[in-house]
C-alpha cells in the first residue's frame, strides 16, 4: 500500500484511483508487473504476469479475466507498454519511463477535463448571477397557482443586485408619465459600473419617463475615484446623448444636492422604493407602497425638497466647478465641452 500522503494526492488530482484503505486494483497489478520486470526491465508474458500477481495475492482467488480487464486501462493509460502487439505472444513492460508517459497522458486528459468543468461553471455562475429572485418567485406563483403575486419587500445585498431590482422594478417598466427619483449620495460602491447604471435610466428617459438624478457634490471634487472606477470614453457617449435628449424634450436631469447627506434611493412614482441602508457592504431594502406607504411618502417628499434646492449639473458654469473644487476635472470638461 502506498503510504505517501503527498503522493496520493497527486495520483488523486490526476484522478488515478490508489486507493486509501485498500490498494486499488490497478495499483495491484501495477505494482507485480514493475517487481516481475528485472533490472533492467525485461518485458514478461500476460501468463507471468498473471502466475505474479497470484503469487503477490496468495489469499484472493484472482482469475485470468479479472487480470485482463484490470491490465486493460492500465495499457490504454499508456502506463504499461506492449510489445510486439501484432503477434500472439504479447509482452508487457512497465518502468519510470512507461509511467512517466502515462501520468504525462493522465494530466493532459485531466486538465482538458478541468477546463470543461471551468467553463460549465462559469456558465452556471453567469446564468446564477443574473437571476432575480424576486422575479422568480412571482413566476413559480404563477406557474403553481395560476395567480400573480407581487412582493412588498425585500433586502437586497451588494450593487449587482441593486441593479437586478432596479431593472425589473423601475427602470424596464417605467413608462410615460412615470417619475424616477434617484439619489446617488454615497459614491464609494456605486461608481464602478455606474455608466451602465445610467444607461438603464437613460433609457427609462427614451420610453418616456421623466429621471430625476440626484447627485453628492463630492462626485464633483471626488476627480482620482471618478478616473479610477468610470470608464471615461463611456461617460462622454452618456453625457452627449443626455444632451441630446434634453433637447429633443425627453425629461432628464441629473442636480447636485449641496447639503447633508441622507440616504441614497431609487424610487418609481410613489409606488415602491429601494432604499440602501449601509454603504459597505452595500445593502438595500426594496419596498412596496402597500408594505408601508408612509415611508415611501416620506422617502418621495424628502427627495422632492432636495431637488428644488439643488442644481443642474447642465447649467453649471466653470466658475461653479471651481468653486467646487472641481476645475479641469473629468466631469467639468465633458460637461462644459458639450455647451461650446
Amino acid at each position: 500500500m502506498i503510504d505517501d500522503e503527498s503522493l496520493i494526492d497527486a495520483l488523486t488530482a490526476l484522478a488515478f484511483n490508489v486507493g486509501t484503505d485498500q490498494e486499488s486494483r490497478s495499483v495491484t497489478v501495477l505494482r507485480t508487473i514493475l517487481k516481475v520486470q528485472g533490472d533492467p526491465p525485461i518485458p514478461r508474458t500476460f501468463a507471468e504476469i498473471y502466475e505474479s500477481v497470484v503469487n503477490e495475492n496468495p489469499d484472493s482467488k484472482l482469475s485470468k479475466a479479472w487480470v485482463h480487464r484490470v491490465l486493460k486501462p492500465l495499457i490504454e493509460a499508456k502506463l504499461v507498454r506492449v510489445e510486439g502487439q501484432s503477434t500472439r505472444r504479447k509482452r508487457y513492460v512497465a518502468d519510470v519511463n512507461t509511467l512517466m508517459t502515462g501520468l504525462e497522458q493522465l494530466k493532459t486528459y485531466r486538465l482538458e477535463e478541468i477546463d470543461r468543468q471551468i467553463a460549465d461553471l462559469q456558465t452556471n455562475l453567469d446564468k446564477i448571477t443574473k437571476l432575480d429572485c424576486g422575479v422568480l418567485a412571482q413566476q413559480l406563483v404563477s406557474a403553481l397557482t395560476g395567480k400573480m403575486q407581487t412582493p412588498t419587500t425585500r433586502i437586497v445585498r451588494g450593487v449587482e443586485e441593486l441593479d437586478r431590482v432596479l431593472k425589473y422594478n423601475v427602470t424596464s417598466v417605467a413608462k410615460k408619465g412615470d417619475i424616477i427619483r434617484a439619489t446617488v449620495l454615497w459614491l464609494t460602491p456605486l461608481l464602478k459600473g455606474g455608466e451602465d447604471r445610467m444607461m438603464k435610466f437613460i433609457d427609462a428617459a427614451n420610453n418616456g419617463a421623466e429621471v430625476r438624478y440626484l447627485v453628492t457634490i463630492d462626485i464633483l471634487s471626488a476627480q482620482q475615484m471618478v478616473d479610477r472606477d468610470m470608464d471615461q470614453s463611456k461617460m462622454g457617449g452618456i453625457v452627449q446623448g443626455i444632451f441630446k435628449m434634453r433637447e429633443v424634450g425627453l425629461k432628464f436631469d441629473v442636480r447636485v444636492f449641496p447639503g447633508v447627506r441622507t440616504y441614497s434611493q431609487v424610487s418609481l412614482n410613489n409606488q415602491s422604493t429601494a432604499l440602501v441602508i449601509t454603504e459597505n457592504p452595500l445593502t438595500a431594502t426594496w419596498l412596496t407602497r402597500e408594505f408601508n406607504p408612509d415611508l415611501i411618502d416620506n422617502a418621495v417628499t424628502s427627495f422632492d425638497e432636495h431637488w428644488e434646492s439643488a442644481i443642474s449639473v447642465f447649467d453649471l458654469t466653470a466658475e461653479d466647478f471651481a468653486k467646487f473644487g472641481a476645475a479641469g476635472g473629468t466631469l467639468a470638461r465633458l460637461l462644459l465641452g458639450e455647451r461650446t
